[in-house]
Formats: C-alpha cells, structure tokens, sequence
C-alpha cells in the first residue's frame, strides 16, 4: 500500500508505503488505508529523469528485480478522497501486464469518507475481488 500525489497532470509515489499480509485483518487494513489517505502531499515537484529510473523502494522491500516481476498477479485499488467530498472513491484495476493497470470504472464504489475502518477495508476487498 502506498501514498500517491499529484503533481503537474500525473500521479506519482511520495515514497510512503507498507506492506500488509494477505491475511492482515480489516481493522489494520482499514487503518493502514486511512494512514496512506492522511499522506497523500499535493504540489510535490516533478522528479528528474535520473530520480524517476532508480530502482522502487517498493520493489526493494518485496525483494523484486524488475516492475514486470512486480506486475505479475498483482492487483491495484485506488481510494481517493476528493477535497470536500463526503465520500471515497474505491475504485479497482485491470491488471495490463507491462501498460500498466487500467482502471473498472463501472466497478467504483462510493463509501463514506467516515466510514469505520473495517467497513473501508471490505470496500477495498471487494475491489480487489473485481481485479482477478
């Protein structure tokens, strides 16, 4: 799970994340969402060419070699938080091997952004679930 900022037309890491088991119970996961929501930095700059071709920290952590090995069975769900709006967007992704994840609009989900932290994680699961 990582934090994402936008920054001049596109989404990038701000180098905060976690790694969660599978079998990580949906109080931690919905805290660990809410935790990756409370980072998210707007205006970051835009990293240079070299910052951009170093090695993720993510892929470090997991022990991985390449973004290919990362995207094999890999799922992807996004959970925005609009300024102002009463809900989330829980939204899952296709994963497109080396295009990248594009997202199943038709299956976004909108959860209050007050909802309990378990409540938010069954949102993300179920999301998930749409990804396979």
């Amino acid at each position: 799970m990582s934090s994402w900022s936008n920054t001049e037309n596109f989404w990038i890491t701000n180098g905060w994340f976690t790694i969660l088991d599978a079998e990580t119970d949906d109080l931690a996961l919905g805290q660990a969402i809410r935790e990756a929501l409370s980072r998210t930095e707007p205006g970051i700059p835009t990293p240079s060419r070299a910052e951009l071709s170093k090695k993720s920290p993510v892929l470090k952590a997991l022990g991985l070699r390449s973004e290919n090995a990362y995207m094999e069975g890999t799922g992807s769900v996004d959970v925005l938080g609009k300024n102002g709006a009463p809900n989330l967007e829980v939204t899952p992704h296709e994963n497109e091997g080396r295009s990248g994840f594009i997202s199943i609009a038709d299956a976004r989900e909108q959860v209050p952004r007050d909802v309990p932290p378990e409540q938010l994680a069954a949102a993300v699961r179920r999301a998930l679930a749409r990804c396979a």
